[in-house]
């Protein structure tokens, strides 16, 4: 199989840091979220923005994929189902 290069731009959160930025932490969500759900979901649970003095926090957001989509239309017509 030949390899392509296509160049993919995802959708992101970013979250600064409130100092010099030195490090980098990247959060990938589940399947059917986004980089923004995962980052309201985590800001829910601590009651507060996740910041830190010099880490820069990435939530990427995943193209959507069509064999995802298809895997989680047939678990929920076997869900239904039963």
């Amino acid at each position: 199989m030949a390899a392509t290069s296509s160049s993919i731009r995802l959708q992101r959160c970013i979250v600064s840091p409130a100092g010099r930025h030195s490090a980098s932490l990247i959060f990938l969500h589940g399947s059917g979220d986004s980089g923004q759900g995962l980052r309201t979901w985590i800001k829910q649970v601590l009651n507060q923005e996740l910041t830190f003095q010099h880490i820069k926090i990435i939530y990427p957001t995943a193209p959507p994929s069509a064999e995802i989509s298809k895997s989680y239309f047939q678990m929920s017509q076997t869900l239904q189902n039963n």
